[in-house]
């Protein structure tokens, strides 16, 4: 490999991410080129998005709100590393995640944020003998600090490797793909339309909020 941590799929000049199946393609991948020191990774996905409620007379707007969709952790020492998963857990992910709230009249996608952690072979034997679920990304801290200047540290969701030249972790920010045509769905409206998510009452790519048909 080149020897440079970086995104490979989705694409990371492009602007939006699909995660709406085709007959040809089920499955969302994560692509990207190992990282200098890394031996184990975390691919993660952040779905953010905002709420419109009623409170008394008066419509109003949540901060923006988040959800962190991880995946499971990967060891190797292969020039590029991939997961999958089915597009559709995305929108599963989403409907179990989101409580229900009568007084919300609409939600409104946000961006979605893709992030690598990499881990250095210190994380990897750390997470090996304490059976951390083989999770780079827990809730726990992994590691307050190390003896020996090593400058791995592991905090809630965030962990740096060795190579100080290299970014620390990979992060892309994408939109949910929002332009279809006749004959195919974009992620915004499966979003809106869904059997998964409909009932959350999302805005659809024209704005409106069509909920479950």
């Amino acid at each position: 490999g080149s020897g440079i941590f970086t995104l490979v799929t989705p694409n990371p000049s492009s602007a939006t991410v699909n995660f709406v199946p085709t007959t040809t393609v089920g499955d969302f991948e994560i692509k990207w080129n190992a990282a200098p020191s890394a031996v184990i990774y975390q691919p993660t996905l952040r779905f953010y998005y905002t709420e419109n409620y009623v409170s008394g007379s008066a419509q109003l707007a949540t901060p923006e709100m988040q959800l962190q969709m991880t995946q499971p952790s990967l060891s190797s020492q292969t020039s590029q590393q991939s997961v999958k998963f089915d597009k559709l857990n995305f929108y599963r992910f989403v409907g179990n995640s989101i409580s229900y709230n009568p007084s919300v009249v609409e939600r409104i996608a946000g961006v979605v944020e893709i992030t690598v952690y990499a881990g250095n072979q210190i994380l990897k034997d750390y997470i090996n003998i304490n059976g951390a679920s083989n999770s780079v990304s827990q809730e726990h801290p992994l590691y307050t600090n190390i003896e020996g200047g090593y400058g791995v540290f592991a905090s809630r969701t965030h962990l740096t490797k060795v190579v100080s030249s290299q970014p620390t972790n990979l992060l892309h920010t994408f939109n949910l793909s929002n332009t279809g045509s006749s004959t195919t769905t974009n992620s915004v409206d499966l979003l809106a339309t869904g059997p998964f998510t409909c009932h959350l009452l999302f805005r659809n790519s024209v704005g409106q909020v069509p909920g479950c048909q």
